[in-house]
């Protein structure tokens, strides 16, 4: 049911200043419909899945000078593929101006699904929708769903490094603070109160507490009566106190626990 672009031109020169001539009007109702396909939620969505299938990451060296990307000077891997470290690093050589990344799509997959989309066959405006499709696909959709997909990426990659880091980091933390011996370590601070907690001599944790020996003088000698039975409990041997918020009032009250 569309007029021809022409017609379409020659009204939009009629009712509009400042457009004079046809060329300029297409060129208008070009950039216009572009942006239409370009904020069409199911066209972007069914691009970006293409994308994820058939997309690949590739890097290239940005200098001649050797580094310890080396390995991703010349380096294409499916999006599917990547894994979290070459990404992690890739992006890394590219902030360092060692690598140019770029995304890449076979164009000729992408269009035809595009223009299934949004062209109409046998319509007037046939050939010019179809051209406009293509801009907007160049200008506008796939530079943004490029964007799109190295964010994606990263965020995968930090989130399964976060993972990674936090099993190695347990066991590190879970070890006992002194091999053989019960002790108490004290997480100081101010409105949430000073986080207790005791560990036998192999790291397993025998029991928990809160005290608030900032609170005032009241509590600070409630405190010292929930640590003295702690201590009296499990034989504790070693006070081990962060250091941080409230740590030089919880160390005080420490020293008062001590001389008690």
């Amino acid at each position: 049911d569309c007029p021809r672009p022409e017609d379409a031109a020659a009204g939009f020169i009629d009712s509009e200043k400042g457009v004079e001539t046809a060329a300029d009007a297409l060129q208008g109702a070009n950039d216009i419909i572009a942006e239409w396909i370009s904020d069409d939620a199911a066209v972007r969505k069914s691009l970006r899945e293409l994308l994820e299938r058939r997309g690949t990451l590739r890097s290239l060296a940005a200098t001649e000078e050797d580094s310890v990307y080396r390995l991703y000077y010349d380096f294409e891997q499916s999006l599917s593929r990547l894994q979290g470290h070459q990404i992690l690093a890739i992006n890394r050589g590219e902030k360092e101006e060692k690598l140019k990344v770029t995304v890449l799509l076979d164009r000729e997959l992408a269009l035809p699904l595009l223009r299934r989309a949004v062209v109409k066959p046998g319509s007037a405006a046939m050939e010019f929708v179809k051209t406009a499709a293509e801009d907007a696909y160049d200008r506008l959709i796939f530079p943004s769903l490029e964007r799109e997909m190295r964010t994606a990426l990263t965020e995968k990659a930090s989130e399964g490094a976060i993972g990674q880091f936090a099993l190695n980091l347990k066991p590190l933390l879970m070890q006992p603070p002194v091999k053989g011996r019960v002790t108490m370590g004290l997480d100081p601070g101010y409105r949430m109160g000073c986080k207790v907690a005791v560990v036998d001599g192999t790291g397993k944790v025998l029991d928990t507490a809160v005290v608030y020996p900032t609170y005032g003088e009241r509590q600070k000698n409630e405190a010292i009566a929930a640590l003295s039975r702690l201590i009296a409990k499990h034989g504790v041997e070693h006070i081990a106190i962060g250091n941080g918020t409230a740590s030089r009032e919880t160390e005080q009250m420490a020293v008062e626990l001590i001389r008690k």
